[in-house]
């Protein structure tokens, strides 16, 4: 088997020798004036988190332009590819912000590169990497030798199956064979010790002149077409030919992005720290806490949680970006919080505290699904505007259908979507200055079986896509009073593409304590001393 499997890398690695002057910059699929590219860019910036300050690696990046395009959408310094092709790397000068490996991913992760990297992608390689377990060891040699401490790894490859890319029938099975599903991906970044892992899909339309992509496959574009002789490209031109009755073709791309994060090290309990500890309730029901001081062992939680100085253009009333980990944990702790982490001061008999102002997004929800009820509405899909972590919308999805959560940050959809896929999510609980305790946030009983209701995106609550479509109930909680246009986002709710359907609700639920650090004051909706 391995013999074989290297057999095939030998086979693609030439294909691509071949082929890497004479078409890519040329295929729809990789040409910076596709339209598509900028929407390609964005959803790979936006799933890795990627900031200006972030060092990037790019795996099997060929000549680093798809490289070059995240660089100059963030605004950072620069970024490193790793390519094995000479041949497909080359050009990569043409980008001055591009440093150039040449080197395998085993060569790269052996040690004989100095460097660790905030954010890895590896965009249409994984099917390069072998069978599970080899790309197991490679995903492993990548996160302990590669990645930062905090840092995330993506995947962006193509789904295993591909209805609308016009494929010959022996190209679909090769295609198949040799395709790892994203569940088969997830699994095997489990595995190899990564945590928060997360499937997305997106699909890209294109659309062509039939000639063109029958040249595209006689020049076999992807690896993929280099399992067949010239006679068989010639035979599967034909059959695709006789199966596209028109003189162009639409092509649906279908790609899965599967993203993982560096897991939180906690460091263990020390006896100078002991006598801080926090004194838990003997009621508490949650998983034991473990609690230490931030120290060099432990980068990833000063960075991630006690400070976090990326910079954002979103922050909350304390200037916190709403990308940082601090606020991220704060959030998993008031949407899925136990009652003891919540309320931890020990009365003997039960935490002590306001418990009625627990469970805020699950009673926004819970409030929204009464009014509803009483006016008799359906209760076919809801639609929660500026979701965060996405406590409201597991509550939703026990009564509605299809619920669709939308929020600026993209750690909160990354964290909301992991909670939908795995029931659960690490956050750290701040204890006293800079210690720690580590929780497990875990849906409520009953959410578990309707959590593939939801379904979590990124998306400015200002500006909103008429492709979300329409909602019988919409619910937007803690919201109004922090955008930067309040009207701009309720404009949207009752136009003629309105996001509440006709005879539909909105419930709309807000303090109402304007800041001008966050909507300019002639856009404040009441509240101005000055106002008439």
């Amino acid at each position: 088997m391995r013999q074989m499997l290297r057999g095939v890398r030998s086979m693609t690695s030439l294909h691509y020798a071949r082929r890497a002057d004479k078409f890519y910059e040329s295929a729809p699929f990789y040409s910076t004036t596709e339209s598509n590219h900028a929407r390609l860019v964005k959803l790979v910036v936006d799933t890795l988190c990627l900031r200006p300050h972030d060092t990037l690696a790019d795996i099997g990046a060929g000549n680093g332009t798809f490289t070059s395009s995240l660089v100059e959408w963030v605004g950072s310094q620069g970024a490193t590819i790793v390519e094995p092709s000479k041949e497909f790397m080359a050009g990569s000068e043409k980008h001055p912000l591009i440093t150039a490996i040449n080197m395998s991913v085993e060569e790269w992760t052996s040690g004989k590169c100095d460097g660790k990297f905030d954010r890895i992608l590896l965009k249409e390689v994984v099917h390069h990497l072998g069978c599970s377990a080899e790309r197991q060891a490679s995903l492993k040699a990548l996160r302990s030798r590669r990645l930062a401490t905090a840092g995330r790894l993506l995947i962006v490859t193509r789904h295993q199956s591909q209805p609308d890319i016009p494929l010959f029938e022996a190209a679909r099975r090769v295609w198949a064979e040799n395709q790892p599903t994203g569940a088969e991906i997830a699994a095997d970044l489990r595995q190899a010790g990564f945590s928060c892992v997360r499937v997305a899909e997106a699909t890209l339309q294109y659309t062509m002149p039939l000639n063109d992509w029958c040249s595209l496959v006689r020049r076999r574009v992807w690896s993929t077409f280099s399992h067949f002789s010239d006679r068989e490209i010639d035979e599967g031109i034909d059959e695709i030919r006789r199966a596209v009755a028109s003189e162009d073709v639409c092509i649906g791309d279908r790609l899965v992005l599967i993203s993982a994060d560096q897991p939180l090290v906690v460091a263990p309990p020390s006896s100078s720290s002991a006598p801080f500890m926090r004194q838990m309730s003997s009621s508490s029901s949650g998983p034991q806490s473990t609690s230490g001081p931030i120290s060099a062992q432990t980068p990833s939680l000063s960075s991630s949680y006690i400070s976090d100085p990326s910079p954002s253009s979103s922050n909350d009333s304390r200037g916190l970006s709403y990308e940082s980990g601090t606020l991220l944990h704060e959030y998993l702790l008031l949407h899925f919080g136990a009652e003891a982490d919540m309320l931890p001061f020990d009365s003997t008999v039960r935490p002590v505290g306001p418990r009625e102002a627990l469970r805020f997004p699950q009673r926004c929800a819970e409030l929204a699904v009464e009014c509803n009820r009483q006016l008799k509405l359906p209760t076919q899909s809801a639609l929660d505007i500026g979701c965060a972590v996405g406590g409201s919308c597991f509550e939703l999805a026990k009564t509605f259908h299809r619920v669709v959560g939308i929020d600026r940050s993209q750690s909160f959809v990354s964290a909301a979507q992991t909670m939908a896929a795995e029931g659960q999510h690490a956050f750290l609980l701040r204890d006293q200055g800079e210690l720690v305790d580590r929780r497990i946030a875990k849906l409520e009983a009953g959410s578990e079986a309707t959590a593939g209701r939801v379904v979590f995106e990124v998306g400015d609550a200002c500006a909103l896509t008429p492709e979300l479509g329409t909602f019988d109930v919409v619910l937007m909680a803690n919201l109004l009073c922090r955008l930067p246009d309040p009207q701009a986002c309720l404009s949207q709710l009752s136009n003629p593409r309105g996001l509440v359907r006709p005879g539909g609700l909105a419930v709309i639920i807000s303090p109402y304590t304007w800041m001008v650090e966050h909507t300019p004051r002639e856009l404040w909706l009441g509240g101005d001393s000055n106002s008439d």
